[in-house]
Parts: structure tokens; sequence; C-alpha cells
């Protein structure tokens, strides 16, 4: 089962790159929240003492980890969704 779910991993971390290229240009208002995100993130570090802007870049690195974990999660969901779906339309 190990074995399985690192192809699986391996499967869905391709897709994933692979349309990640794609999703800022068809995702309305991406850009410009991640500009907002980005123009935030450097207003906050501009007024935390330098001793604490380390807390900043590890606050940013977790909140990246969750998100890549939630957006595995979705993928998976939506891949099982798909194979139920299809075994209730057509029977296999």
């Amino acid at each position: 089962m190990n074995d399985f779910r690192e192809a699986f991993d391996g499967f869905i971390f391709q897709l994933t790159t692979t349309h990640s290229h794609h999703f800022p240009s068809e995702c309305e208002g991406y850009n410009e929240m991640s500009t907002s995100i980005i123009t935030i993130f450097h207003y906050i570090k501009k007024y935390l003492p330098d001793e604490q802007a380390d807390l900043l870049f590890e606050f940013e690195s977790k909140m990246n980890l969750l998100q890549n974990l939630s957006e595995k999660f979705m993928y998976e969901q939506g891949l099982r969704d798909g194979i139920t779906l299809h075994r209730e339309l057509y029977g296999f």
C-alpha cells in the first residue's frame, strides 16, 4: 500500500504542478489577491523588529504548507468523487 501511496502522490504532484502554471492566468482575481498579500506581507515586515522578522517568514511557510495539504486533500477528494460519479452513471 505504501508503493501505491507514493505513486499516487507522485501522480497528484505531477498533475497539480502542470496545472498550477495555468492557474494564475485562468483564475479571475488571482493576480490581484497575490499582489495584495505580498504588499501586506512587506508592510508587516517593515514594522516588525528585526529579531521578530523570522517569525513572519515561519508563519508564511506554515501557511503555505497548510494550503498545500488542503489542496492535496481537495484534489484527492475530487478524484474520489469523479470515480464515484462514473460508477453511478456507468455502473462500473
